[in-house]
């Protein structure tokens, strides 16, 4: 459960914007005066214990303001609890969310359960199109994955963490650590010429319930809110917006207790300082920002498993305490299903450990007998992502992803699959071309309702070729 937090100051969402976009995040620890009439000793003191308090508690909420800036982009263009579709895949051109899928289209929205549950109504589960809703709490935990039953349609009923009504007969209660959640549909569309029939296939969707609070003011610019993917470069401003979201979306006992070094830190009424602190303090917090980034980024690098130039997480979204793989997550695939429902193989290094990049070329073979396993009604997919940017790589042919009913692409005569990677087309295997960038690139396996095989580690997939 999560509590509240703390005597919070409650600043507006406007100022709060203002504070993420001021740039300050080129300062350093050494470069703050000290107070006025304050021995330099004393000033050193408090920017390093600024900086160890602001460190943590940076890698604790870069979920949580990643997560609020998401939130408020997508409500700025549609209302929340409205369930939005997209009937298009995912292009170059989507940049809210880094390394999107290009087998999916999504159905979405953003759910403020203050005022009451939302009823999220879902079709028969079919064989021959994978569809699934996850839900996420603001810190990134994945609390619930809904598919349709077996026979009949099937309703989900998504309760807020002080809910304590009672729920319509026959319907699935899901109940949320946070009053805003996140919902995320996914619809598998088997290429272009799909894309009518699982945009049809997504009015089966429905969204039932009160309507809610909308957390920017009408008028708002939607092309001037800070993105999600700078959130480190707000900073001593990220810990205004930190604040903010924490007010909105109370913390667990433990995450609390992680921010109290911090807290006292603030007006001494358990208040986080910000950008508008002593500009000690403010330094601190400055570094903080630059080395908790650094921090988090690191790990990223560093998954869980690894083999043959492929790292993997077998953990995602149910975190624990663990905060530091929580915003690894968010920084590189924000909206991450748990493995039982997919497994993400993500490719940044052949297996000498070189970086992927298109000024070589490179080959996934996958045996006949050793395809990506998957359950029936799921599949496999893998994706192509600029490795600065972390989107899909604009090519000449519009082709940013190959899973299992790609069409066009040919299999070898022994049933087995060659896959290229690469910037220039494949002389004679265009069919089979991933277009790659010029420069630094990764990629991402999917395995969308992994075997038993995937899940133990039995099956992992095989080394890129180098130079094929």
């Amino acid at each position: 459960m999560r509590h509240p937090f703390i005597a919070r100051r409650g600043r507006r969402l406007a100022a709060v914007v203002a504070a993420a976009s001021t740039g300050l995040a080129g300062l350093v620890l050494a470069a703050a005066p000290a107070p006025a009439g304050a021995p330099q000793a004393k000033a050193q003191d408090l920017r390093q214990e600024a900086y160890d308090a602001g460190r943590a508690a940076y890698v604790l909420g870069y979920p949580l303001v990643t997560m609020r800036r998401t939130q408020a982009i997508r409500t700025c263009r549609a209302a929340v609890n409205t369930m939005v579709h997209r009937a298009t895949l995912a292009t170059p051109a989507n940049r809210d969310v880094v390394t999107p899928n290009n087998d999916t289209v999504y159905s979405q929205a953003w759910l403020d359960l203050r005022p009451g549950p939302q009823r999220l109504s879902l079709p028969p589960a079919s064989a021959e199109r994978y569809f699934s809703f996850q839900f996420l709490d603001m810190y990134t935990e994945v609390f619930d994955v809904a598919h349709g039953a077996a026979e009949g349609r099937s309703d989900v009923y998504v309760v807020g963490p002080d809910w304590h009504g009672v729920a319509p007969e026959g319907v699935r209660v899901v109940r949320s650590p946070t009053p805003d959640v996140w919902m995320i549909g996914r619809t598998f569309v088997n290429g272009p010429d799909d894309l009518a029939a699982a945009g049809a296939f997504q009015q089966q969707y429905t969204l039932t319930g009160p309507a809610g609070t909308q957390p920017l003011p009408p008028g708002t610019d939607c092309t001037t809110l800070p993105r999600p993917q700078t959130v480190h470069e707000a900073g001593a401003g990220f810990f205004d917006e930190l604040e903010a979201a924490l007010a909105a979306n109370p913390p667990t006992k433990d995450e609390r207790k992680q921010l109290k070094a911090l807290s006292k830190l603030g007006d001494g009424h358990g208040d986080l300082p910000g950008a508008d602190s002593d500009p000690a303090i403010v330094a601190g917090l400055e570094a903080a920002v630059i080395d908790g980034q650094a921090e988090i980024a690191q790990r990223a690098e560093n998954a869980e498993f690894k083999a043959d130039g492929w790292r993997w997480e077998m953990g995602i979204g149910t975190w624990g305490t663990d905060y530091l793989r929580r915003a690894a997550i968010t920084l590189i695939g924000l909206g991450a299903l748990p493995a039982e429902e997919a497994i993400y193989y993500w490719g940044f290094t052949d297996a000498s450990g070189a970086d992927l990049t298109g000024a070589s070329t490179y080959l996934l073979h996958l045996p006949a007998g050793s395809l990506p396993p998957v359950e029936e009604g799921g599949f496999w997919s893998i994706t192509m992502y600029d490795g600065v940017s972390r989107f899909l790589v604009d090519n000449p042919i519009d082709r940013y992803a190959i899973n299992n009913a790609t069409p066009g692409v040919v299999r070898n005569d022994d049933g087995s699959l060659d896959i290229h990677l690469q910037h220039d087309a494949p002389a004679g295997h265009e069919s089979n071309w991933l277009p790659a960038p010029e420069g630094k690139f990764y990629v991402v396996l999917r395995l969308y309702l992994p075997q038993q095989s995937a899940l133990d580690g039995t099956w992992t997939p095989p080394a890129l070729i180098v130079g094929s």
